[in-house]
């Protein structure tokens, strides 16, 4: 597959009838509701039945990280991430989280290193936003097929699966909204989306998810 060319698919972006800022309050929204109607608060957003806060254990893992833009929102940047957590002040978390940029052509071959920790602290209810991160991404894992140096700010939500019967339940997606620009162009990276879908064994590729690119689970476009 060859590198997508920006210029020919910013275009597509005008067809979006809501922000993706909207779609995600959509979606803690939604969370809100099935909790509440689970038997849990309403004002908790885990997404479960279960209103007890997140746990660092649920977190912990790997997953498959994809950054929409909306240069190339079809063809997102995929990352493999590592996700550490441990018990935080009140019933916050402290998170770290790092990523290695992943081929472009197949979406599970390291094409560059692990990124440095990025440290941010997650709410019970699985909100959190990050500080700035700047990552040089490689040619070989972005649509523009050139190193580009990326300064991001994530907003997004761990879904919790929990339920009574199940209180220690894995975190299997997380996702939101991102806010940036790219150095070499200026270009605006505000209106992008990310999601991330736990990998069970990140030694073997057979187990890498399908490729989402928002809250709502909508599909990257086939390799």
């Amino acid at each position: 597959m060859s590198p997508v060319k920006p210029f020919l698919i910013v275009g597509l972006t005008l067809a979006a009838c809501f922000t993706p800022e909207e779609r995600f309050d959509d979606f803690v929204e939604a969370k809100k509701e099935l909790t509440a109607d689970a038997g849990g608060s309403a004002g908790d957003a885990s997404g479960g039945g279960n209103s007890e806060p997140l746990k660092a254990e649920q977190v912990v893992g790997s997953y498959s990280y994809a950054i929409s833009t909306p240069v190339s929102p079809t063809q997102p940047t995929v990352y493999l991430a590592e996700v550490e957590a441990t018990p935080g002040a009140g019933d916050a978390l402290n998170v770290r989280l790092r990523q290695r940029p992943l081929s472009i052509m197949d979406r599970v071959t390291p094409v560059g290193d692990f990124s440095e920790w990025a440290d941010l602290v997650v709410q019970p209810t699985g909100l959190y936003t990050t500080p700035p991160i700047t990552t040089v991404v490689p040619a070989a894992a972005n649509s523009f097929g050139l190193p580009l140096t990326t300064t991001i700010t994530f907003t997004g939500m761990f879904q919790n699966p929990a339920t009574p019967a199940m209180p220690d339940a894995k975190v299997e997606f997380f996702c939101g909204t991102a806010t940036g620009t790219v150095k070499e162009f200026g270009l605006s990276l505000d209106g992008s989306t990310f999601a991330a879908s736990r990998i069970p064994n990140p030694a073997d590729t057979s187990t890498y998810p399908a490729v989402v690119i928002n809250c709502n689970k909508d599909p990257a476009a086939p390799l």
